[in-house]
């Protein structure tokens, strides 16, 4: 099993996704996070498969948000929402990646803490 994120609510629920209609079964997250989806795709054209779904699927975007974050990614306990907004708030997202080859894990990972600062959700990690 690798690393992973996912987007919880606040009190620490599950944010539940409909694999058979493609879609968050809120749909205003499923709206955010569907446009968070696309605005990666439209800026390098390659996502991490899970932030449609309201989470990150590889280390590299682990990578990539504690770098710009300063959050451990591998911490066991979830991120509060303020901890969220403050990383999402976080001036060093304002620059670009040095390597044209993590762009696509920058991206995925800025959107999705971005988006979870943006609805007022908590992030947990598994791995």
């Amino acid at each position: 099993m690798g690393w992973d994120a996912y987007a919880i609510y606040p009190d620490g629920k599950e944010i539940v996704f409909d694999r058979k209609k493609n879609k968050i079964k809120d749909d205003k997250l499923d709206a955010a996070f569907a446009a968070a989806n696309e605005i990666v795709v439209e800026k390098v054209g390659i996502v991490d498969g899970l932030l449609r779904q309201a989470g990150l699927d590889c280390s590299d975007c682990a990578c990539q948000l504690q770098e710009h974050t300063g959050v451990d990614a591998w911490r066991e306990y979830p991120m509060t929402p303020e901890e969220v907004r403050a990383a999402a708030s976080d001036l060093r997202w304002d620059c670009e990646p040095e390597d044209d080859e993590t762009w696509w894990a920058f991206y995925s990972a800025k959107m999705f803490i971005k988006t979870c600062a943006a609805e007022g959700l908590a992030v947990r990690f598994s791995f």
